[in-house]
């Protein structure tokens, strides 16, 4: 993958109440960012994607990836600026069959899966972060999409 600059915004999730935190909350935090990047001239460039990395238990990142670099002076208290370098990614991808719908449980399968492929590898995981991208356009038609870095160039 190539270097790509981005945007983000953290979100916090009660770890006592995880559903306090709906779609709709969710979606305006998006929708923020969005039109922060757009009054801006900033984009985005691309599909945004969340982030959970090793910290702060609670935390979300809702990330937007912008054409290019963004100084600190633009973000506010909660956003953040940074640089994802030229990397070599590792990607599970999740698509329903018809008429399937995500299996209950606390772990997404596609999140399963990625983990099985980097103990197959026997990848370090320190330091990683998990980036989580929905694509598609409908509740019909849509996929799971989680990655690591596993090389950085």
């Amino acid at each position: 993958m190539a270097r790509q600059p981005f945007v983000g915004q953290v979100i916090s999730v009660s770890v006592d109440d995880a559903e306090s935190l709906s779609d709709v909350d969710a979606n305006a935090v998006f929708g923020g960012l969005f039109e922060q990047l757009q009054a801006s001239g900033l984009g985005p460039s691309g599909q945004f994607w969340t982030t959970l990395r090793a910290g702060e238990r609670g935390t979300v990142e809702v990330v937007w990836p912008t054409p290019t670099e963004v100084d600190d002076e633009w973000c506010g208290p909660q956003t953040f600026a940074g640089v994802l370098p030229a990397r070599t990614e590792l990607v599970a991808t999740w698509r329903p069959a018809e008429g399937e719908t995500l299996p209950d449980g606390p772990t997404h399968p596609a999140v399963v899966a990625l983990f099985d492929a980097i103990a197959g590898r026997q990848i370090e995981l320190r330091g990683m972060e998990v980036r989580q991208t929905v694509l598609g356009q409908s509740e019909e038609d849509y996929a799971v999409e989680v990655s690591v870095s596993v090389e950085t160039r």
